[in-house]
């Protein structure tokens, strides 16, 4: 299984002319795309079987979705090998339970949860 980096990121650096806040935040770019069990399976793990409370989402842009929904402190997002991977992704855990995202791209290939 792949292994996800988390860095704290100062203050002081601004996304979209905005300061950011100092929280957790996935590098993206640090990280290959995942193929479809690697990203189920960190969702599995992140949600322990309670899905209910999860929104997913499928994008091309997942800072902008991001920042769309006021910056949710419980946000994780996943780089996809294809966008037919992230699709079968949201389509898993919608069918176990997950609020979809009404938020759509062209070529989503980004994966995310948040709540």
């Amino acid at each position: 299984m792949p292994r996800y980096d988390y860095e704290q990121f100062p203050s002081s650096i601004e996304e979209e002319g905005k300061p950011s806040h100092p929280r957790h935040e996935y590098r993206i770019m640090d990280n290959p795309p995942m193929n479809e069990a690697s990203i189920i399976y960190a969702i599995e793990t992140i949600c322990a079987g309670r899905y209910t409370p999860w929104t997913i989402g499928i994008t091309d842009d997942p800072i902008q979705q991001k920042n769309a929904r006021g910056n949710p402190a419980r946000w994780y997002q996943w780089w996809a090998d294809a966008e037919g991977i992230a699709r079968n992704v949201e389509q898993h855990f919608l069918g176990k339970g997950m609020s979809s995202d009404p938020g759509r791209s062209k070529v989503p290939n980004f994966v995310f949860i948040f709540r």
